[in-house]
């Protein structure tokens, strides 16, 4: 993703070390970027000119193939490592050069498929000595929670109340925008590019927050709510590969889809596997490992959509058949989710979600 080379420096390092992480890499690029450039002529450099010494941790997002995250990772360590042989006037060693690919992100709990520009990185540490510093340790993790807070001038809501046996959409008058926090510390790539923090239209979808009565905060973010044409969604490829002969792409519904069976034959009732769900992501962009699920958006579907804030559809709720749909002003106090759709919902959504202290509540 375009966008400014960023710097996270580790603070518990020893004496003399400097050690940081280099991210928001362009999305499959190994090319440094002038911010890391700079971090590394102030930093790196001047101890490594002093008989110093370094190591280096390659990572990626986990997008694409473990291979081919794999080497990326690699060529972007080495593109380091290339850039300071250039600007030394001798050599120096590299005493440690590890390309962990995805898997820091996955045992960080990052789903697959998902760009997040924190793990389009590489980690160096260095110091003054001919023997590498040792690595750093595990950082604290930013306070984060997706709140949003009350905003006149904000986004319309609606809430998906879980009661008793029901499940309902009810129409809500409040408006929400997101707190400096959010923005700051939570916000995922597709987050600040794809929904209302980008100004876009998606509404977010949220649980209701415990906190004192006088506060302005509406609900913690767990996902969010899109009416988007077919043409913007995504399916993954390793999914693909697993339909049945004689099933295309264009023939399945997205209810197909996200539950992993249709039903065909001469009468439409043959019951007919996927080889499992398939896995759909709202996209604008093209991503690694995806296909797009229509070959224009003309004379496409449009959806009623929820996602998790990694982008990836949790849940269908209407479809319309025109390329511009025009809704209607407001869902009816009490409407009910029909079966498939509040079923994902349930299913997808975070268990601590579910679990919330008073109804669920769900902006949409």
């Amino acid at each position: 993703m375009p966008g400014p080379g960023r710097i996270a420096e580790f603070t518990k390092v020893p004496t003399s070390a400097k050690v940081a992480r280099l991210f928001n890499f362009d999305i499959a690029q190994d090319r440094l970027k002038p911010e890391h450039k700079t971090w590394l002529i102030q930093f790196a450099i001047p101890l490594l000119r002093n008989g110093g010494s370094m190591s280096i941790i390659g990572l990626a997002s986990t997008t694409g193939t473990d291979s081919f995250n794999s080497n990326l990772s690699k060529q972007r360590a080495d593109s380091v490592i290339a850039f300071l042989r250039t600007n030394l006037p001798k050599g120096f060693a590299v005493q440690f050069e590890l390309a962990l690919g995805e898997e820091a992100a996955r045992i960080a709990g990052l789903r697959d498929n998902v760009e997040d520009e924190k793990w389009r990185a590489i980690i160096v540490s260095v110091w003054d000595k001919p023997v590498p510093p040792p690595p750093p340790p595990p950082q604290p993790a930013p306070a984060c929670k997706r709140l949003v807070i009350r905003a006149s001038d904000g986004v319309g809501i609606y809430v998906f109340y879980n009661g008793p046996g029901d499940h309902k959409i009810i129409q809500q008058v409040t408006k929400v925008k997101a707190s400096p926090g959010y923005i700051k510390n939570c916000a995922t790539d597709f987050e600040k590019k794809a929904t209302f923090l980008a100004g876009r239209r998606s509404n977010p979808i949220v649980y209701e927050y415990a906190s004192d009565p006088g506060s302005n905060v509406v609900g913690e973010v767990v996902g969010h709510f899109f009416t988007i044409n077919r043409f913007r969604i995504v399916a993954s490829d390793a999914d693909l590969k697993r339909l049945p002969s004689g099933i295309s792409l264009n023939m399945l519904s997205i209810d197909a889809m996200l539950s992993g069976y249709t039903f065909g034959g001469p009468h439409g009732d043959t019951f007919i596997s996927l080889g499992g769900k398939v896995r759909l992501f709202v996209s604008d962009d093209e991503m690694p490992g995806t296909t797009r699920i229509a070959y224009s958006s003309e004379a496409a579907e449009s959806y009623d959509v929820a996602t998790d804030v990694f982008g990836q559809i949790v849940a269908h709720t209407g479809t319309y058949a025109s390329r511009y749909p025009k809704r209607e002003s407001g869902l009816s106090v009490g409407e009910i989710v029909k079966d498939g759709a509040k079923k994902a919902i349930k299913d997808n959504l975070p268990k601590a979600v579910l679990e919330g202290l008073g109804p669920l509540v769900l902006l949409f």
